[in-house]
């Protein structure tokens, strides 16, 4: 799912200030990955689910509700 870059060869051994994001950003997103919980309430959170009454998850949009053509806009 996530891809690993490997450094470039030429690289210095110092990382850039991106780099240094990127590795901190790539570990939080593991980490919600891997943690079944946080996932869901990462999901939930962001409106992409929704919990139901019974407690399970349901799509927030059906993807036909989302994606709006341009000439039915």
């Amino acid at each position: 799912m996530l891809k690993n870059h490997s450094p470039s060869p030429t690289a210095s051994g110092k990382q850039t200030k991106h780099e240094r994001e990127m590795a901190i950003l790539r570990d939080h997103h593991e980490r919600v990955l891997k943690d079944k919980a946080l996932r869901e309430a990462t999901l939930v959170g962001a409106g992409v689910f929704v919990r139901t009454t019974d407690g399970t998850l349901a799509v927030a949009k059906p993807y036909d509700k989302v994606i709006v053509p341009k000439r039915a806009a």
